[in-house]
């Protein structure tokens, strides 16, 4: 809804009056962005850009070696400088934007040693390089958009890097067989707990990681809600239980439930919603209850009520379709013909607006109260 609707709803319901609704607009209109201005620079900035690239790219073969190499450090070490400066003026913008492309430049220039030198990265050794290098600038980062960027890459060239190993290899495969989501949990639960400390002792210096790994984690633990729920009633069987195999799978499940408890009473000690230890409880429960898609519904329901709370009704309507989508899908897995589909949803559409009826009338009686 734009202002001018907003100003006339305000004032048919007496809340300004018509020269105070004047005065509103016009002052809008007097600090309004030049948003027309900025996507045109950043329009012809492209074009330049990419035009200097299509040059240089044109020309590359004749371009010495040391030349290419010599531009590349000037480019770093003025990108550098111009981070460093932005930062230590306290320009968050500048430093954002600053820091994502000497982050773009230090991976070209890996790209062009390795071209120049003719060396062969193995796998994913170049990534893994180039977010660690990257990390340290993520501490200094107040928005999440770099971090949030560097984490998951390092994270699948880390994981890359560590299954090249053998020994790697067999300890994976003996957690694997004692609890199938051994490995998911615990990872997990450390990045988890990394969140944790950094926002409990370091928050204000390292914000935007913290933002990025909690923006990871709920994404995480949702899609692997999602995957156990898809493999365990439509890949496999939903009534096939989680095994859990051996001693080390008790020890496994254990530390699973100690690292829950931790999680929940480091998420409430300053009081803070705990959305993501209830994910991780979600998960946890999940690899040892056969109906999984309780998990899904579980989900859903975490959803509903972060938008409720939040005031984020387009998600609230989200949760309430894919609700009812996850409905559809237990018919269809249970019941064998379209008849008893049908005569199925037909009941439950009749529940859930019988529930809806009575919610509305149990929250008008609790308002009158």
């Amino acid at each position: 809804m734009n202002l001018a609707k907003k100003l006339k709803i305000w004032q048919k319901n007496g809340l300004i009056s018509l020269q105070q609704g004047r005065a509103i607009a016009a002052y809008e209109r007097r600090h309004a962005k030049p948003y027309l201005f900025y996507g045109l620079a950043a329009l012809a900035s492209f074009c330049i850009g990419l035009g200097v690239i299509s040059v240089v790219a044109a020309n590359w073969a004749f371009i010495p070696a040391s030349v290419k190499i010599m531009v590349d450090f000037v480019l770093l070490l003025a990108c550098g400088i111009y981070v460093f400066k932005s930062y230590n003026e306290g320009k968050t913008l500048w430093f954002e934007g600053l820091s994502l492309l000497f982050a773009a430049l230090v991976l070209a220039s890996i790209g062009l040693v390795a071209q120049i030198y003719q060396l062969q990265p193995d796998g994913l050794s170049a990534l893994l390089l180039w977010s660690l290098l990257m990390l340290p600038l993520t501490f200094f980062s107040k928005k999440m958009l770099l971090p949030a960027v560097i984490l998951p890459i390092f994270w699948i060239a880390l994981f890359d890097f560590v299954m090249r190993d053998a020994d790697w290899q067999r300890f994976f495969q003996i957690l694997t067989g004692a609890w199938e989501y051994s490995i998911g949990l615990i990872w997990l639960f450390l990045w988890f707990l990394l969140y944790q400390i950094l926002r409990l002792f370091c928050c204000g210096q390292t914000m935007g990681l913290v933002k990025a790994l909690r923006f990871w984690l709920v994404l995480d633990t949702a899609v692997a809600v999602f995957f156990m729920d898809i493999e365990r009633n439509f890949l496999l069987t939903s009534l096939m239980p989680y095994h859990v195999d051996g001693l080390l799978g008790a020890v496994l499940v254990l530390m699973a439930a100690m690292m829950i408890a931790v999680s929940f009473y480091l998420e409430t000690k300053r009081h803070r919603p705990f959305y993501i230890p209830i994910l991780m409880l979600i998960i946890f429960i999940g690899g040892l209850l056969p109906l999984s898609f309780i998990l899904s519904f579980a989900l859903l329901i975490l959803a509903g009520v972060y938008a409720y709370q939040n005031r984020f009704w387009r998600l609230f309507h989200l949760v309430f379709v894919l609700s009812a989508l996850r409905i559809f899908l237990i018919y269809v897995d249970f019941w064998g013909s379209l008849m008893q589909t049908g005569i199925g949803l037909i009941a439950s559409g009749i529940v859930l607006l019988l529930l809806m009826l009575a919610a509305s009338k149990l929250r008008k009686r609790l308002q009158k109260e």
